[in-house]
């Protein structure tokens, strides 16, 4: 079977991802980070939630960053900027897993429909 890791959380670098993609892991976590450029593939996601373990897609564990950097460009101090991404973060975690729960789809399917309708909605508030 390969490889186990038995630890609660994990927050996957290149060659685990590559594990991943392959959908033959042993991780026992509960709970998967994606990062940046290096992302679960749907079907390695599909099978982590098989598992009963919760991959929540890089588009809300890079948030912060942009968040951050959005904020900066406001001059806003950084106690006001950990604020913000906290938040932030916090607010939309919660609403991509419950809009995942309600419509039985992964998170990242959810979290993309979320982020599509946001767009669509400031394009025409902005008349695009």
């Amino acid at each position: 079977m390969g490889e186990q890791w038995d630890i609660p959380y994990d927050v996957p670098g290149p060659m685990k991802v590559l594990h991943l993609h392959s959908a033959r892991a042993g991780l026992r976590a509960k709970l998967v980070l994606q990062r940046a450029n290096v992302p679960a593939t749907e079907k390695a996601e599909q099978r982590l939630q098989e598992k009963a373990t919760l991959s929540v897609p890089d588009i809300i564990t890079n948030a912060g960053g942009m968040i951050a950097a959005a904020l900066g460009h406001e001059k806003k101090s950084g106690t006001e900027a950990f604020e913000a991404v906290s938040t932030c973060i916090c607010k939309n975690t919660k609403l991509i897993l419950e809009e995942a729960m309600h419509g039985k789809v992964l998170p990242r399917i959810a979290a993309s429909a979320i982020a599509r309708e946001r767009v669509t909605h400031a394009m025409k508030y902005r008349e695009y």
